[in-house]
């Protein structure tokens, strides 16, 4: 398997946030995976509202207005 594309400590860290106790290697390279393929997706999101308020460049705005969407 590749390397995981977040770093495996901040995925533990994200997951003892969650009240997690104990985190396997595999569960952190797991959700490393997941939030790849969930921020890929946010990302081609946004960059279609950048390019419909005639920008190239993604703003924070563009990111929160998916995260909006998401929400509905």
């Amino acid at each position: 398997m590749p390397k995981p594309p977040i770093p495996i400590a901040a995925m533990i860290k994200l997951m003892r946030k969650s009240s997690a106790e104990r985190v396997s290697r595999a569960a952190a390279e797991e959700l490393a995976y997941a939030l790849q393929k969930e921020g890929i997706q946010i990302g081609k999101r946004a960059l279609i509202f950048a390019f419909h308020a005639g920008r190239s460049t993604v703003m924070a705005d563009d990111v929160k207005m998916v995260e909006r969407e998401r929400a509905e």
